[in-house]
């Protein structure tokens, strides 16, 4: 349990060194390690002076036995310690929590000199947003699009100097005809690329920034735990220098992936789930539609479209299957080598080996190196003869992972891969307590509670329950895994494979008959198929709602369809697409059958899209949506869920004297069990498929348990289960009457301003639109509308047609139904017009559209909102005069106001100071800071105190201007920038208006964005005394507009 203990304690550390916002230096390091480690030498010394004075404890507590009345009296755990003798004692307890102390210091330790020396790994300043000549290696497998490829490199030589050690690389085709244009192969076509090739390039090179929101995906943390440390595009005509296929193991694991994709890419070219056989096999997803990442998401079998730890599992029990078969078999110099050397270490060796390489071929993620370690521990425990816990393996390869790489535990699915298997291994131990023949289970485990020795002659192949996807990237925009951030969001990775985990071969090894004796075969199926389908339920609904904490930290809803759609999806997968994808793989390698492998191609295309129909409806079915609430919420919800499913005590159904099993599978006796591979049973020898071999392996209640809620048990795990409740029903918290919020979000180079009052919520513009599949609609709006909890939107407006304010409209659409639509443009038409370019299914449109018009007002929550500009909705010209026609709004609320201003330009501004501009207390700058806007007269006009600049990092326009920055500096307004500070957040109160950035709240190490002058985290004004009063709606032609609700 020490162990174990140590090993939380070292991840908790490795996570607060990750929470750093700047690192201490090696001085504060070493003079802390060394008071920490006197502290814990004096605590230690004292420990063991109170473990000397044990005797005397236990004199007297002795002595307090035989007081009068002790008869009578209950003793508590403690005392009944000191009765016996026995028990930890202070001395023993206050050595483990120094030890724990240290482990955790150490894993602080470690991860900060291990940060200290990737940031070292930094671009010079003075190569930031400049060419270098850089002579680099390929080190990964290539991003392949008809006009881009993208790949990581390591560089080998740069001039000048100050380049990072690792970098990505992006190289598109010469002429981008904008994100309408369909993709073609550029002429002439690219060269191939493959890992292990040197290239000399001129890269355009910048460090790595993203967009960075709020309950948002943080992509720069992605690409420093990968070590990328800055991104290049090609320009000009790079040249190619030689091949190094053996220049590390990267690069052969590199070289045999891209040989698997181009083998098999002629016999999946066209097929609509080509890409996901693809991410069966290798698991590269390059290639998978949103689209299907939407349904997969929404069904929660995201983790079975990558490569898993039962796909790896499997795997390797076949090899070590095969191997131990033909060891006992086969005899060298007349004798068996079974003889010389035991047939199931070789089968556990040769399982282990299967499984690296197959890891490596998988792109080594997260769940891919658990699925090794635990593996590796349970073969070096085979061949040792060692008993090893289910708690212990787990422990141990959380070690391993977090040792050989800190930055794991950034990933999502690092967290959900290893709860996940903790929950099988508790979900498996409670179900011993429950039974009492599981005996077959026992001969599979190998658990010594008779003295019997464990069989294990068989080789290490069959994990417990390890089915979590092999994306180490958390999922954004669906994905998981990948580059982009609709790569990764973590996945998205509910490692639900573990959540049939008894429903198939292990419920064969699990289901003992427990029919009458004379029952008759068919009988005796059928309860085993019964108790297999209960266990099966049991663990599905264990799995689902045990990872619904964290999915709903991380996706702000839970699938409520998701244990229906993995009930079929996994055995499918897992039994049927994923061998015939892996077959299919191993065929193409070999010439002169592609007849074969297309046929093969064929029936695993052609399940996959009998087991997609249902999925897709599915998909259909609205999930239960989760807003971003306090972390205590979910902290709560794990709490519970841990609570119902440990196992429990108490003599409910457990005969007098018989102990049980600890939370992961530990005989109470021992405080262990042998974590062992099927063994020779008296029925023959069997091989339980897959991770589900172990997982559970009683499945009868107990003859004695009590029925319904008189079984105390059963009401204890009741009511943990309701602890979920207050996360699933948080209601989001929004402001007052008359209060009103905004949330100022990083699109990059572009606009998207949420507004929301007290039951309302107002969209003033939708970002940009990058590429035909690719827009800041459904990669940043739509997640920030799930983590506010809005499920509708009363106001859309969009102030001109172009692509950096409209370009996401498309996407919020289909998400979300919308109420009412202004723009300066026909904005139906204009949906018609991109549904034609985009050759895509129609938009749904909102219920109302109309012109943004100067006067038109409404008024929600106690907050009015009202269009100031343009004058004429006649004038919808396009190019430059539709910046001019730009919407500008303004909201006023019961203490504060704000300024929407869209692109309008100095003509523009003009005019509104002319027609009597009342000052407001935040503006969002107009044109993104650009020159041509933010004159004189419209700053002192306005003489707002807060001003937010929408832009994107290093863009080629220049915004904002440094010109217009001193501008309103001068008039003493205080400046946020989004490409600087990230998303900004104003929020208006009777108490005073704060305004706060991500960045300067929840910066992190890697960021490395130098602080904005003149700004601070989080800012509060006082009420300006009777600025409200002063501004008024101007001009005699106002009206008032109604919003219209959705049906």
């Amino acid at each position: 349990m020490l162990g174990r203990a140590m090993t939380a304690a070292g991840l908790g550390g490795v996570l607060g060194a990750h929470r750093l916002a700047d690192l201490p230096g090696g001085g504060a390091l070493a003079l802390v390690s060394c008071m920490a480690g006197l502290a814990a030498w004096a605590a230690w010394r004292a420990g063991r002076g109170t473990v000397r004075n044990g005797g005397a404890m236990r004199r007297v507590g002795a002595c307090w036995a035989e007081r009068p009345g002790a008869a009578d009296h209950r003793a508590g755990p403690m005392e009944s310690a000191w009765r016996r003798g026995s028990g930890p004692g202070r001395g023993v307890l206050l050595r483990a929590s120094i030890l724990c102390l240290l482990s955790a210091w150490a894993g602080f330790v470690f991860t900060v000199l291990c940060a200290q020396a990737r940031l070292a790994q930094a671009l010079a300043d003075g190569n930031v947003d400049r060419v270098s000549r850089v002579t680099l290696r390929v080190d990964s497998l290539p991003r392949l699009r008809p006009d881009l490829v993208a790949f990581e490199a390591v560089v080998l030589d740069a001039h000048p100097g100050g380049v990072p050690e690792r970098v990505r690389v992006r190289w598109p085709a010469a002429g981008w005809r904008g994100p309408y244009a369909p993709a073609r192969p550029p002429d002439p076509p690219f060269p191939e690329v493959r890992p292990g090739q040197v290239w000399r390039m001129a890269l355009v090179l910048r460090p790595v920034r993203a967009a960075q929101n709020r309950h948002a995906f943080d992509a720069e943390a992605h690409a420093f735990a990968a070590g990328i440390r800055a991104q290049g595009t090609v320009r000009g005509t790079p040249e190619w220098l030689r091949d190094e296929d053996w220049a590390g193991l990267s690069v052969i694991a590199g070289r045999a992936r891209h040989a698997v994709r181009e083998a098999m890419a002629p016999h999946l070219q066209g097929l609509r789930y080509g890409p996901v056989l693809r991410a069966l096999a290798i698991g590269d997803q390059d290639g998978v539609d949103d689209a299907d990442w939407a349904v997969f998401n929404r069904t929660g079998i995201t983790h079975l479209v990558s490569i898993s730890g039962s796909h790896i599992t499997l795997l390797a029990g076949a090899g070590g299957l095969a191997v131990y078969g033909l060891w006992r078999r086969l005899r060298w110099r007349g004798r068996c080598l079974a003889e010389r050397w035991p047939a199931r270490r070789a089968g556990a060796l040769a399982a282990l080996l299967v499984a690296w390489l197959y890891c490596l071929l998988a792109g080594w993620g997260v769940p891919a190196r658990r699925t090794f370690m635990m593996l590796a521990v349970v073969a070096g425990a085979q061949t040792l003869q060692l008993r090893v816990s289910g708690s212990r393996v787990l422990a141990l390869a959380a070690a391993a992972v977090v040792l050989t790489d800190p930055w794991a535990v950034l990933a999502g699915g690092f967290w959900l891969s290893f709860l996940a298997v903790a929950v099988l291994l508790a979900v498996s131990a409670r179900a011993e307590n429950a039974g009492e023949d599981g005996a077959a289970g026992e001969r599979l485990l190998g658990d010594d509670r008779t003295g019997n020795e464990p069989v294990g002659n068989e080789p290490v192949g069959n994990e417990p329950a390890g089915n979590e996807s092999s994306g180490n990237e958390p999922i954004r925009n669906g994905r998981a895994g990948g580059e982009q951030a609709g790569d990764e969001q973590a996945g998205d990775e509910q490692a639900g494979d573990e959540q049939a985990g008894g429903g198939q071969a292990g419920n064969r090894a699990a289901a003992v008959p427990r029919s009458a004796p004379g029952a008759r075969p068919a009988e005796r199926r059928r309860d085993r198929w019964l108790r297999g389908l209960m266990l099966a339920a049991r663990l599905q609904w264990a799995i689902t709602w045990a990872l619904a904490p964290p999915l709903a930290w991380t996706f702000h809803e839970v699938s409520l369809v998701s244990p229906l759609a993995n009930a079929y999806a996994i055995p499918v997968i897992e039994l049927l697409v994923t061998p015939l994808s892996l077959l299919l793989a191993g065929v193409a390698l070999v010439p002169g059958l592609d007849a074969v492998a297309a046929g093969l191609a064929w029936l695993a295309h052609g399940t996959l899209v009998l087991m997609m129909r249902p999925t897709e409806w599915l998909a259909a079915l609205p999930a239960w949506p989760v807003p971003a609430g306090p972390a205590w919420l979910y902290l709560l919800a794990l709490a519970g869920a841990a609570v119902a499913l440990w196992p429990g005590g108490g003599s409910g159904g457990r005969p007098s004297g018989e102990r049980m099993a600890g939370p992961f599978g530990e005989p109470a006796e021992a405080g262990r069990t042998a974590f062992a591979v099927p063994g020779r049973g008296g029925d023959g020898e069997t091989m339980a498929a897959s991770h589900y071999g172990a997982a559970a392996h009683w499945t009868a209640p107990s003859r004695r348990r009590a029925r319904g809620w008189a079984d105390p048990l059963r009401r204890r795990r009741a009511w943990a289960w309701l602890a979920l409740l207050p996360m699933l029903l948080w209601p989001p918290a929004r402001p007052a009457d008359g209060e009103w919020d905004l949330r100022a979000l990083d699109v990059g180079q572009g606009s998207a301003l949420l507004v929301r009052t007290a039951r309302h919520t107002l969209l003033f513009d939708a970002g940009a639109r990058h590429a035909r599949d690719a827009d800041e609609g459904v990669r940043t709006i739509v997640p920030a509308l799930k983590a506010l909890g809005v499920r509708r939107l009363d106001a859309l407006v969009v102030s001109h047609a172009d692509l950096d304010h409209a370009g996401g409209v498309r996407s919020v659409l289909a998400a979300v139904p919308v109420a009412q639509a202004f723009a300066s443009f026909d904005l139906d038409a204009w949906l018609r017009a991109e549904t034609r370019k985009l050759g895509a299914a129609d938009t749904p449109l909102p219920r109302a559209a109309a012109p943004c018009r100067f006067g038109d007002r409404w008024r929600l929550d106690g907050v009015e909102f009202e269009f100031l500009w343009p004058l004429d909705v006649r004038a919808r010209r396009p190019g430059a005069e539709a910046n001019a026609g730009s919407c500008v709004l303004r909201v006023r609320g019961a203490h504060h106001s704000l300024l929407l201003t869209g692109d309008i330009e100095i003509r523009a501004e003009t005019a509104l100071v002319e027609r009597g501009l009342t000052p407001a207390d935040v503006v969002v700058a107009a044109h993104h800071g650009s020159r041509t806007s933010s004159s004189a007269a419209f700053v002192g006009a306005a003489a707002a105190r807060h001003v937010i600049f929408q832009a994107g990092a290093w863009n080629r326009h220049g915004h904002p201007d440094t010109g217009v920055l001193e501008r309103w500096r001068r008039a003493g307004a205080t400046l946020w920038r989004t490409d600087l500070q990230g998303g900004i957040d104003a929020r208006s109160r009777a108490e005073g208006l704060t305004l706060s950035s991500v960045l300067e709240s929840s910066r992190r190490h890697w960021h490395g964005r130098e602080v904005f002058h003149g700004m601070g985290a989080a800012l509060r004004d006082e009420p300006r005394p009777g600025g409200q009063a002063a501004v008024q709606f101007f001009g005699p032609g106002t009206r008032d507009v109604s919003i219209c609700k959705p049906g």
